[in-house]
């Protein structure tokens, strides 16, 4: 085969050109550390690195809504316990004012400073976040969640719940909306509620009361004079005035009735009744308020009056402050949550940076070796080259 000066020209400068380019690659692998720099050094690895790195950027951006929750959750979780002390303190004071040495300036004293705790409540429920977003308004953050209107408070959030999804599966709520948290508390024990008639004149106190599941009607214990000179009687009527029990009553008696017991002490007179209804919802707000009511109208109140009223308090703040321990008890819940979902992360992340390593990550042994062995080619090439350009027939003429 007879081969012309200009292909022998070209197939040396073909074969140097194609190890200056395995060398150059080489290089290029070297300065980066990656074995693969371009979709064309190995388009199957490139593919799997792609999707290894937008699950690596999931996982970081996963990283970063936990950090915002937990921040969050954290702030809730430290407003809920202030929020608890404050409760705590008003039930001091309840407990304080209910006592029969106090005279109604004794009462009213301790009323103003039980004014300052409601303030005070209802401060931090308006708590803001480092980006001033009410942390209590739903997913009104803008808006402020709690305003005094016509001395009552009054919410101006909503009850949704902004969440953060922290993982592939897993999706954690930021807070609490200010109406879950202050405004449905179940009064009473949960279940019923206990109110003195205001009419009464006997010295009976209603104390401890229960109903053993939720009551959906609404009774009257009243209590009669009996058939005998001194005698006292009961009687339960359901809301049609239906006769439901009947019975003898003597001083610290309880009165039991559908699954519900009321304990009783002092004596009521002939006529008096007590209300015995179905919980409802109440604001933590409405419940101090209702105390400072009870305190500022004292004067010339019979005792009896004083204690059922701030018995009633008592019962509601018990309420209170059971109903902030479980919101309490569901934000450490959620942040357990967050720190174990954000340990499962960090390691799935670790397992696929090692995979990304191993399959794009250079091997600078082997690599080296490669280069020396090219650039040995390329002088090779070169000096071939240069003895085969020297070749000429003229050379001999």
């Amino acid at each position: 085969m007879k081969i012309s000066t200009a292909q022998l020209y070209n197939l040396g400068i073909q074969a140097i050109t194609s190890q200056q380019q395995k060398l150059a690659e080489t290089q290029a692998q070297l300065s980066s550390g990656k074995r693969i720099n371009l979709p064309s050094d190995d388009p199957t690895g490139m593919a799997k690195l792609l999707d290894i790195t937008a699950g690596i950027d999931r996982l970081d951006q996963y990283a970063s809504n936990a950090d915002f929750a937990t921040n969050s959750l954290a702030q809730e979780e430290t407003v809920l316990a202030q929020v608890n002390t404050g409760l705590l303190r008003v039930r001091e004071l309840i407990l304080q004012a209910n006592n029969a040495t106090n005279s109604a300036s004794d009462r009213t004293s301790i009323a103003q400073e039980i004014e300052q705790r409601l303030q005070e409540i209802t401060a931090l429920a308006n708590t803001t976040d480092a980006a001033g977003n009410y942390i209590f308004a739903g997913t009104r953050t803008d808006t402020v969640p709690f305003s005094v209107v016509n001395g009552q408070v009054v919410y101006g959030g909503d009850q949704g719940q902004r969440s953060v999804k922290i993982g592939n599966n897993t999706t954690v709520r930021l807070g609490d909306s200010g109406d879950a948290s202050f405004l449905r508390i179940r009064n009473g024990d949960g279940n019923i509620t206990v109110a003195a008639n205001g009419a009464n004149t006997g010295e009976a106190v209603f104390g401890s009361y229960s109903a053993s599941a939720p009551v959906t009607e609404s009774y009257s214990i009243n209590f009669v004079a009996g058939a005998n000179p001194g005698e006292l009687m009961y009687e339960v009527r359901d809301s049609g005035s239906a006769l439901i029990v009947a019975g003898n009553y003597s001083e610290g008696d309880s009165v039991s009735f559908q699954d519900i017991t009321v304990q009783f002490s002092g004596l009521p007179a002939a006529g008096d009744s007590f209300d015995v209804s179905p919980s409802q919802y109440q604001s933590v707000f409405t419940t101090i308020e209702n105390v400072l009511s009870a305190l500022e109208g004292s004067a010339g109140q019979p005792a009896a009056a004083i204690h059922n009223s701030l018995g009633r308090g008592i019962a509601d703040i018990d309420q209170a402050l059971e109903h902030v321990n479980t919101l309490r008890a569901g934000v450490g819940s959620r942040l357990n949550l967050l720190e174990s979902t954000d340990n499962a992360n960090q390691d799935l992340k670790l397992h696929l940076e090692t995979i990304r390593s191993e399959t794009g990550d250079l091997d600078f042994v082997e690599a080296i070796s490669r280069f020396n062995q090219q650039l040995v080619s390329l002088e090779a090439a070169q000096a071939a080259f240069a003895k085969a350009t020297e070749l000429s027939l003229f050379r001999y003429l």
